[in-house]
């Protein structure tokens, strides 16, 4: 963390007088600042940015739970499942309706077919097509 308050002070101040005044060696400073990021800070960035993601594709209406599930915990199973179709209509209802005005069904219809898509993991007309398929 010192090092962080180095790098973003370092236009103020010389990195020496930082250096010195938070007691670090100035090499140790200017290793770290060359060396490559670690595994674990590229798969933090990696996650930052598939949060961002979920965050923005849900009009920026998804919680800290609902991005988690939404990146974690996805899972395709019975899509006819109370739970989960209980889950379409409720997102339905806040994230594509609620303070929103559509100036065409078609434009409401295509931001509900983009919501099924994301909840259940499915294209509606593959679905649709896979459903009306005997046996």
């Amino acid at each position: 963390m010192k090092f962080v308050f180095i790098a973003k002070h370092r236009a103020i101040w010389p990195v020496a007088w930082l250096c010195e005044a938070l007691g670090l060696p100035r090499s140790g400073f200017h290793t770290w600042l060359n060396r490559s990021p670690s595994a674990r800070s590229r798969s933090d960035e990696e996650l930052g940015g598939k949060v961002k993601a979920s965050f923005m594709a849900s009009d920026r209406t998804y919680g800290a739970r609902r991005v988690w599930r939404d990146l974690l915990a996805s899972r395709s199973g019975n899509v006819w499942d109370n739970p989960a179709m209980e889950t379409f209509f409720s997102s339905l209802k806040i994230e594509r309706t609620d303070n929103k005005i559509y100036r065409t069904r078609d434009e409401a219809r295509a931001r509900c077919v983009r919501l099924h898509r994301k909840i259940l993991h499915h294209d509606p007309q593959a679905l649709d097509h896979r459903l009306s398929q005997p046996g």
